[in-house]
């Protein structure tokens, strides 16, 4: 529009000159050899097609209040199968893909952040929360729920979705390095695979067999041999340790199953960017930073993988043609993971990532409301929190050190000279610890719980 008005502009600037001219002069006749002027009229820009607004072949819908402002949250769906989340008011978008799974509901892959929703039978809706992050001006959790009543879930849950779900994963270091993968089928038997092309490994290595799942533990018969994992709660994994039998001997190798956590920080030295280490079951991790610019948060997202080392997380991040080993350690103030996370480029950006893939937390009402935090800070070392809502000031006075073990998959607590041993239960797939706690006022007795299958 601009050029087309300084065409016209200019048309009618020359006309005026020549308007002037033929009022104040007498008319110019070519002279001998002087060729005529032929008056150009001026071409006009065509004007611009605009681009066509794609129409979203679904949305979810959320409302969320963040300090003073509303925001109605929309997640769009497309027909090529990519999302777009508008949180509205000047916030920045996000991008992602988006997996319609029959009979189970929708996957999505935001911000690199892993969604699957639930469907709600009372509301009719598929449903998920999303953490709404704007930086300086704060975060909160949004419900996105689409109605779809014609919607009939027809895939497994609880359990058997759990058991479907799991993925152990490792390396042999055995005639070279090789991957292996244990998944289970729903008619009770279990896949070793490897992507080994090596004909005689392979055959060495891939199994098939049966297995079972009761309290929490895995047990699989390998070769005439029954292996049982190993639930971490430290680290929030199971551990698998089985002998490959060869004709030279006999290899151990040890795989890991991590449902997913995420550790999340913010480095208040850059207008409060906030980092989210997102971990997931298949030996892959993703750096996400967010920030009120959206194409500031694609520049320096990170990809990467992990490895459990001397029972901590060593993340491998890759930055440009680099990659930087992050290990996790224990904070010391809140008692949880931690990794101290950097980007490095002009600047330095560093920020240290705290969360727990397990925490029992309870709760009781005497005393104004007193909440328990079992929380786990080694293989053998654990520490109950409390947090007073009526008076901060006992806090520190009634947090103590513990310890635990594991044994047939069940949490042995050892605190204050008294054991606890928990309960798995089958049908909501959470452990659970009757705690007994002194106070001035006689003895209260929480209950900490911990949900597996719903983390």
């Amino acid at each position: 529009m601009k050029k087309i008005t300084k065409t016209l502009l200019a048309a009618l600037s020359v006309a005026s000159l020549v308007g002037l001219a033929s009022c104040g002069e007498p008319t110019k006749q070519p002279t001998k050899n002087e060729t005529p002027s032929v008056e150009v009229t001026p071409t006009p820009t065509p004007t611009p097609t605009p681009t066509p607004e794609v129409t979203p072949v679904a949305e979810f819908k959320g409302a969320v209040k963040i300090g003073e402002t509303d925001y109605n949250v929309v997640l769009a769906l497309y027909e090529d199968k990519t999302v777009t989340l508008k949180p509205g008011n000047g916030a920045a978008e996000k991008t992602g893909t988006y997996t319609l799974v029959e009979g189970k509901g929708y996957e999505f892959v935001i911000g690199g952040q892993e969604f699957e929703t639930k469907y709600n039978a009372d509301s009719k809706s598929h449903e998920f929360d999303y953490e709404l992050k704007l930086g300086e001006a704060g975060k909160g959790t949004v419900t996105l729920a689409l109605k779809d009543e014609n919607f009939t879930v027809t895939v497994k849950a609880g359990k058997e979705a759990y058991v479907a779900d799991a993925k152990f994963v490792g390396t042999l270091e055995a005639f070279g390095s090789h991957q292996l993968e244990l998944v289970f089928n729903e008619d009770g038997t279990y896949n070793i695979t490897t992507t080994t092309e090596m004909a005689f490994v392979k055959g060495l290595l891939e199994k098939t067999g049966a297995y079972t799942f009761t309290n929490n533990v895995f047990a699989v018969t390998i070769d005439g041999t029954e292996y049982k994992s190993v639930f971490n709660p430290y680290l929030g994994l199971y551990e698998l340790t089985y002998t490959v039998k060869g004709s030279d001997g006999n290899f151990p190798v040890t795989l890991v199953y991590q449902p997913g956590f995420t550790l999340t920080g913010t480095a208040a030295d850059f207008g409060g960017l906030t980092f989210d280490l997102h971990v997931y079951s298949d030996g892959t991790c993703f750096a996400d930073i967010t920030t009120t610019m959206e194409s500031m948060n694609a520049i320096f997202d990170r990809k990467g993988t992990w490895k459990v080392v001397e029972n901590n997380y060593v993340f491998t991040i890759v930055q440009g043609e680099n990659k930087v080993d992050f290990t996790s350690r224990i904070d010391a103030e809140t008692k949880l993971l931690a990794v101290d996370y950097s980007i490095t480029g002009d600047r330095e950006v560093k920020c240290t990532m705290i969360g727990s893939p397990v925490i029992l937390s309870g709760e009781v009402s005497n005393m104004g409301g007193i909440i328990f935090d079992l929380k786990f800070t080694s293989a053998t070392e654990c520490f109950i929190d409390i947090t007073s809502k009526a008076a901060a000031s006992m806090n520190a006075m009634f947090d103590h050190a513990a310890t635990y073990e594991i044994v047939d998959g069940q949490i042995v607590l050892t605190a204050k000279g008294k054991t606890y041993t928990s309960t798995f239960d089958e049908t909501t797939g959470s452990y659970k610890i009757t705690y007994e706690f002194q106070g001035q006022d006689g003895s209260f007795y929480p209950e900490l719980v911990f949900g597996v299958w719903e983390n």
